[in-house]
C-alpha cells in the first residue's frame, strides 16, 4: 500500500455519536416502503455547527458524509465490498474498523427505521414496554461490535421514537440516547424535522433541511475514486493551511514523519515529532490566525516514479502574535516554501 508522507500518517478516533430519525413502516393501505433514501441535516454540537448527509438503501449500503466549516471531512461507507471510510492522507478508500462502522450506522437515521435489519442484523429480541400511557415495542439488536441497542417504536403507529446506543468509549455516560421532534405525515413514511442526541451533558441537534425517498442509484452508495498524485499533494497542503488556521498541532504534525529535515536560515536541523509538536504548541499558543491561506496557486510536480512529490506555496497570513510585554500585536506577513513529500 503506497502513500505519501509528508517530510509532514494520522490516526482518526471516532466517538460514536448516534441519533436517529423516525419515518413510519407500511402503512395500514399496505404500501410498499422505500427502497432508499437520502437526507441532509443541519447540525450543532458541543464543538460547533456542521453538516450531515446520508444516503442509504434496503439492501444495507450506506454513505455518510459529515463536514465542518473550516475544511474538515469525514467520510464513510458500507457498499457490497464491506465497509469503507475514506482517508485523507492516503487519498482514498480504507477498510472501516469496527468503530468506524458503528459510527456511520448509528447515523443512518432513516435506514435505521426502514430496514434495522439490513443495517444492523437480525433482531436478538423483542420486548413490549408501557411508557407515559402508551405501549412501545423495544427491539433489541447488536452494535457492529457486538454491543446491545434498543429501538423502541410506537406501537399504535410504528413509527420509530427512542434509540439507546451503548457508549464505545470507556469515558462518558454509558449510553446515547436520541429523541426525535414533532413528525410530518408524508406519503407512506412520517419524517420528523429533527432530532436530539443526548451523551451525559453533551447535546447534538439535527433539523433536517431535505429527506428523499426512492431516488435512483446514481453510483452515490460506491466508494470513492482514489485521488491522482496531484490532488492528494493538494489536500496535504491545505491540511496545513488548516491546521494554522485552527491552531491544531495534532493535525499539522499527523502526516509527517517521526524524525523531519529541516532547512532554514542557513541551517540543517532534524527535530524529531516530540520536538515539533512542542515547538508548534507554542507558537500556536502565542499566535491566532484569522487569514492563513494561499496568496498564488500552489505549483505542484510529481517525479516520474511517482514516488517523489513537491508543492511550491506562497500563502499570505493575517492575525495577532503575542508581544515581548505579553500583548498581541497585528501580524500580516507572506511566506514562501517547498514542501517535499515521499511515496
Amino acid at each position: 500500500m503506497m502513500r505519501w508522507v509528508g517530510l509532514r500518517q494520522r490516526v482518526f478516533t471516532f466517538v460514536i455519536c448516534c441519533t436517529l430519525i423516525a419515518v413510519g413502516h407500511t402503512t395500514a393501505e399496505g404500501r410498499s416502503r422505500p427502497r432508499g433514501v437520502q437526507s441532509e441535516a443541519d447540525c450543532s454540537g458541543p464543538n460547533g455547527d456542521f453538516i450531515t448527509r446520508y444516503a442509504g438503501s434496503a439492501d444495507g449500503r450506506a454513505r455518510l458524509e459529515q463536514l465542518w466549516p473550516d475544511g474538515r471531512r469525514l467520510l464513510l461507507g458500507v457498499d457490497s465490498a464491506g465497509a469503507w471510510a475514506w482517508n485523507d492522507w492516503l487519498g482514498r478508500a480504507v477498510a472501516a474498523d469496527t468503530g468506524e462502522l458503528g459510527y456511520l450506522r448509528g447515523h443512518g437515521f432513516h435506514a435505521l427505521a426502514l430496514w434495522p435489519d439490513a443495517h444492523l442484523g437480525p433482531r436478538v429480541r423483542r420486548d413490549r414496554i408501557w411508557f407515559r400511557q402508551r405501549w412501545r415495542l423495544r427491539d433489541e439488536y447488536r452494535t457492529p461490535a457486538g454491543q446491545p441497542l434498543w429501538l423502541e417504536r410506537d406501537e399504535r403507529s410504528g413509527v420509530l421514537v427512542q434509540v439507546r446506543w451503548p457508549n464505545p468509549s470507556p469515558s462518558g455516560a454509558r449510553e446515547i440516547i436520541t429523541r426525535f421532534a414533532p413528525g410530518l405525515p408524508r406519503g407512506p413514511d412520517r419524517m420528523f424535522t429533527g432530532a436530539i442526541m443526548v451523551h451525559g451533558d453533551r447535546r447534538w441537534n439535527y433539523s433536517f433541511s431535505s429527506v428523499k425517498f426512492d431516488l435512483p442509484d446514481t453510483g452515490l452508495l460506491r466508494r470513492p475514486e482514489p485521488l491522482s498524485d496531484r490532488l492528494q499533494l493538494l489536500v496535504l497542503h491545505e491540511s496545513a493551511l488548516r491546521a494554522h488556521r485552527r491552531g491544531d498541532v495534532e493535525e499539522l504534525l499527523a502526516p509527517e514523519v517521526d524524525t523531519q529535515l529541516v532547512v532554514t536560515r542557513g541551517r540543517i536541523t532534524r527535530p524529531d515529532r516530540a520536538a515539533r509538536r512542542e515547538r508548534f504548541g507554542s507558537y500556536f499558543a502565542s499566535t491566532k490566525f484569522r487569514h492563513y491561506a494561499d496568496a498564488d496557486s500552489p505549483v505542484v510536480r510529481v517525479s516520474d516514479d511517482g514516488t517523489l512529490g513537491w508543492v511550491v506555496a506562497r500563502v499570505h497570513a493575517e492575525g495577532t502574535q503575542q508581544g515581548a510585554d505579553g500583548k498581541p500585536v497585528p501580524l500580516d506577513v507572506t511566506w514562501g516554501w517547498i514542501e517535499l513529500y515521499e511515496k
